[in-house]
């Protein structure tokens, strides 16, 4: 990942711990519940409730719904650093997902109120 005025990050992150998010590891598992932490177009950082045995680069699928918000993402975990926190960078989001989640970003950024700069 290249450098930006973001501190080395592409997008600015919001934070945001309403709504949920499923996670699956492979196409046959269940979905599994976590929480969000923060958001950015091209990524975000889940709380799982239980740990989740996940390697970097290793694909995953994501489902959301943050209020009127839903859209389903793979993407590839970036890191695992503690036992049930995941880092996970979007992979072909959709671009009608991508519409969607800037304007819902772009609704919490200007605030000032949970966003996170990197």
């Amino acid at each position: 990942m290249e450098g930006s005025e973001f501190g080395g990050r592409r997008h600015v992150r919001v934070g945001y711990s309403g709504g949920t998010v499923t996670v699956r590891c492979n196409l046959s598992g269940p979905f599994l519940p976590g929480s969000l932490i923060d958001i950015s177009i091209s990524g975000c950082l889940i709380l799982m409730q239980d740990p989740l045995p996940v390697t970097p680069s290793q694909v995953i699928e994501l489902h959301f719904d943050l209020n009127s918000l839903a859209f389903r993402v793979l993407g590839f975990v970036r890191h695992a650093r503690k036992p049930r926190q995941i880092g996970v960078e979007f992979h072909h989001l959709s671009e009608q997902a991508r519409s969607d989640l800037e304007g819902f970003i772009d609704y919490f950024a200007p605030a000032g109120v949970n966003v996170l700069q990197p």
